[in-house]
């Protein structure tokens, strides 16, 4: 069980895809999903993801907990962030959630998606690259 906030690994995982669905047998769908770069024809541009949100058992107690996302792009701006909720009734499952990411992208370069909730962080990294045209 992880139990320290000051762990230098991340306990969160992040799918980014174009989209993505829980169903109710635990098992989800994903289209497109592991996009670790992305051509742009230019910047700015405005992006439209998902990020699938996987919490492992025992990281989060019984109760209601804050999570904060967001986007820092490679020109050091941060371009979108997101206040959410969860709510834990077990500890013993995995906290799972989807959320659209609509973020401006102002440079290329890797940009920096972050999730926090109590201590236990997680991100995921993604290249924004020139389109060949």
């Amino acid at each position: 069980m992880w139990t320290s906030a000051d762990s230098p690994l991340p306990v969160i995982s992040l799918l980014v895809c174009e989209y993505a669905t829980f169903h109710d047998d635990d098992t989800m769908s994903v289209v497109r999903g592991g996009i670790g770069w992305t051509p742009l024809a230019s910047v700015p541009a405005q992006v439209s993801l998902t990020l699938v949100l996987v919490i492992p058992p025992g990281v989060l107690a019984p109760g209601e907990h804050e999570l904060a996302f967001s986007l820092t792009t490679a020109s050091g701006a941060t371009t979108w962030s997101l206040q959410a909720n969860a709510t834990v009734l077990d500890a013993r499952l995995p906290v799972r959630g989807i959320i659209p990411l609509d973020a401006t992208i102002d440079a290329f370069g890797d940009a920096v998606v972050e999730v926090a909730c109590a201590g236990a962080w997680g991100q995921a990294i993604l290249t924004f690259q020139e389109a060949e045209p």
